[in-house]
This record gives structure tokens, C-alpha cells and sequence, in this order.
């Protein structure tokens, strides 16, 4: 028999009712703040979403977009974003994880990869379906501001570095996955994924010594940022200084990069911001491709400014890790050298490094080359093949 209702239980329904909305407000209003003093690599969310090698063609393996907790480049919480993916068949043994830290994607947060592997057009995506064929598990970071609200510190390893790290920790937190947190890792990045991987793996045996690495491979990183901006300045690749510049701003606001811009590089700043890396390209043709043209002070003069960028320079500590080290010779965004002295500073530390070096080919050209070389290493080390010293590694 159902209760009637009177004035006094039709009161306490509301209360109750009222009560539960107010709780459930008050955990949803909560919840980012909590999260955004949590440890790195927690897990926020996880929403099972369908993502592709192109446009109507899925990759195979089911896939989560993340949010997890990282730091910042000054150590500061961050929500970033990111997909997991994972094959769902069997695998022999524990399925190994990539840290995938993608390429240039550009600065406005439409470019994020997660949002262009849910569209089919990350250009980067036959290389996670290579490592999808081979049974590991892949997790892609967007970065701090890219698929996440705020600003992109773009190609600055402090971030990116822990970001790549950081969901690795969460997407061996996420059921669905079923990934050991003992099982095998890989770091692998190019261009600005290459950044990020280095620092990664110069930061994990400090900052994520709970992620032991199996093996890394590092291409085409701006390794060291004088040296790739004095070469680049005058090309058609500059854009990439601003770019660059901008990143700086981001991730260190008091060196308030924008200060040094003229009205012409406060318009050119502003249109890359909104830009993704296919945009900018475009854009950056009819320009100028002089850095004095942009700016009444040379930031990059700026002792503050230097000193913040050979922070991010890679080559100072040692990965605990084997590294594929990687860059063509006709290179246009990062000269060949760079990459060359990033391998002998690493193998001067210690560490058990080669080096990929790729001929006639340039910056965008060498990808698939390098990625592919790249592949098959870290399925050398999956497997515990054994990787003798390279005589010239060896001699550094």
C-alpha cells in the first residue's frame, strides 16, 4: 500500500532532494580542485571513445580520453589531457606501454592529438597503429593547454617531459587497460615529441622512479635551443622561434616574452596562437622569416630568457635507459649536429645510446624513417635482446 502524502512527508522528500543536490554540487565543484593537488600521474577521468588512423578507418584497440594530474614546468599542478589506447587481444607475458609523446601539433587547443585521432587526421597515427600491431598498449599526452584549458608550453622539456610521464602512471591506472604496473615501457617522441621524450627520460629516475624504462627513442629534438634558433633565424621555418617564444611565455610568465614584440609581432603572435602546425606552415610563407623583424629587442638576448631556455636544453643528466638517438642530415628545423652532440653528450654520462643517423632525407621527410627505426629498437628491448655498446658511444 503507498503511503499518502501529507504536508509533513511531501517536506521531508524536499529536503532530502535538496540535500542530495547539494552534495552532489558541492563533489562536482570539489572534484578539480582535488584533483588538481593530486599526486602526478592520478587518474581524473576516463571516457571510452573510438580513434582513427584516418577518417572512417579506426585504429584497432579500444581507447580512453584521460584526464590525469602532472606538474607544470616550475612544479606547479596541471590537468592534462590525453588518450590511452590498448589492443584487445592477448599478449605473452605483460603488454608493454608506450609514452608517446606526439609532435608539433601547434598552440590553439583545437590541435590537440587527441582531438585529431578522434578525427582521423593525426598525422602521426600510422606509427601508433604500428605499435597497436605489435600488442603494446599506447598513451598519447595533448600537453598542458592543448585539449585542456590555458596556454601551450610549447617544446619546453620541463613540462612536456612530465606530462609524457605522467600518463603513463595514469593509464596504468585505468581498468579497462589492463596494464601491469610492473610491465615493460617505452618512451618514444620527434620534433617537439622528441623534446618531450628526452626530458622525460632524463627526468624519470628523479621525478618518476616508480616508471622504470625499458628503452626510449629521442629524434629531432631542439636539444639545444641557441644553437637551433641561431641556425634557424632567416628560414622558412622561424616561425618556429615564435612558436618557441611563446612556449617560453607560458611555461615562465616573468619573462614576459610578449614585451619584446613590435606591432608586427604582436599580430603574428596572435594569428600562430590560434594556429595549428599545418596553418602556421601556410601562413609563415609570405612573411618575413627575420626574427628582428618581429620584435625592438631580441628576447633571445635576454639573460633571463637564455638561461631559462639551456634549463630545457637536453643533455645534462642521464637517462637511465637505452636510447635510439635520431635526426636526418638535411634537417631543416633541427640541424643535424644538434641531434649528433645530444648522442655524445649521453653516451659521455654513461649512457648505452646509437644513434640513427639518417641520410639525404629532411625534418619531415626523416619521420617515418625514424619512427620505423624506432619500432623495431623498442621491440629489441621488449624482447631483451642484448645491445652492445656502440664503438663510437663507447669512445665518448
Amino acid at each position: 500500500m503507498v503511503a499518502p502524502v501529507t504536508t509533513a512527508n511531501h517536506a521531508s522528500m524536499v529536503k532530502r532532494t535538496l540535500t542530495a543536490l547539494l552534495a552532489l554540487f558541492l563533489v562536482a565543484t570539489a572534484a578539480p580542485a582535488a584533483a588538481s593537488g593530486a599526486q602526478p600521474g592520478t587518474l581524473v577521468s576516463a571516457t571510452p571513445t573510438t580513434l582513427y588512423l584516418a577518417p572512417l578507418v579506426p585504429l584497432p584497440a579500444k581507447a580512453w580520453r584521460v584526464v590525469y594530474a602532472s606538474r607544470t614546468a616550475t612544479g606547479e599542478p596541471v590537468q592534462v589531457s590525453g588518450v590511452v589506447l590498448a589492443p584487445s587481444g592477448a599478449y605473452p607475458g605483460d603488454r608493454p606501454l608506450i609514452g608517446y609523446a606526439p609532435g608539433t601539433q601547434g598552440l590553439d587547443t583545437r590541435c590537440a592529438a587527441s582531438r585529431m585521432l578522434s578525427q582521423g587526421t593525426e598525422y602521426e597515427a600510422p606509427f601508433i597503429a604500428r605499435m597497436l600491431a605489435k600488442g603494446w598498449a599506447v598513451a598519447v599526452p595533448d600537453y598542458q593547454g592543448l585539449g585542456t584549458p590555458g596556454s601551450h608550453p610549447y617544446v619546453v622539456g620541463e613540462a612536456l617531459g612530465r606530462q609524457t610521464l605522467d600518463i603513463v602512471r595514469a593509464a596504468r591506472a585505468l581498468p579497462g587497460a589492463v596494464l601491469s604496473a610492473t610491465g615493460p615501457v617505452g618512451i618514444y617522441g620527434y620534433s617537439e615529441g622528441g623534446e618531450a621524450a628526452g626530458a622525460a627520460i632524463e627526468q624519470q629516475p628523479s621525478y618518476a622512479p616508480d616508471i622504470p624504462l625499458t628503452g626510449a627513442a629521442v629524434g629531432a629534438a631542439p636539444a639545444d635551443f641557441q644553437s637551433v634558433i641561431k641556425a634557424r633565424d632567416g628560414s622558412v621555418m622561424m616561425f618556429l622561434i615564435l612558436y618557441a617564444l611563446s612556449g617560453f611565455g607560458t611555461a615562465y610568465p616573468e619573462l614576459k616574452v610578449d614585451s619584446y614584440l613590435n606591432a608586427t609581432g604582436r599580430d603574428a603572435m596572435a594569428g600562430y596562437r590560434r594556429s595549428c602546425i599545418v596553418d602556421a606552415i601556410a601562413t609563415s610563407v609570405p612573411q618575413s622569416h627575420r626574427l628582428s623583424s618581429y620584435v625592438t629587442t631580441n628576447p633571445l638576448e635576454q639573460p633571463a630568457v637564455k638561461a631559462r631556455m639551456a634549463e630545457n636544453n637536453l643533455g645534462a643528466r642521464a637517462p637511465a635507459t637505452e636510447v635510439l638517438v635520431g635526426n636526418a642530415r638535411n634537417d631543416e628545423v633541427i640541424p643535424f649536429d644538434v641531434m649528433h652532440n645530444l648522442y655524445r653528450q649521453w653516451c659521455g654520462l654513461g649512457v648505452n645510446a646509437r644513434f640513427d643517423d639518417i641520410p639525404l632525407l629532411d625534418h619531415f621527410t626523416g619521420l617515418p624513417v625514424f619512427a620505423n627505426h624506432a619500432i623495431d629498437f623498442l621491440a629489441q628491448r621488449f624482447a631483451g635482446a642484448p645491445l652492445p655498446r656502440a664503438r663510437d658511444c663507447a669512445a665518448a
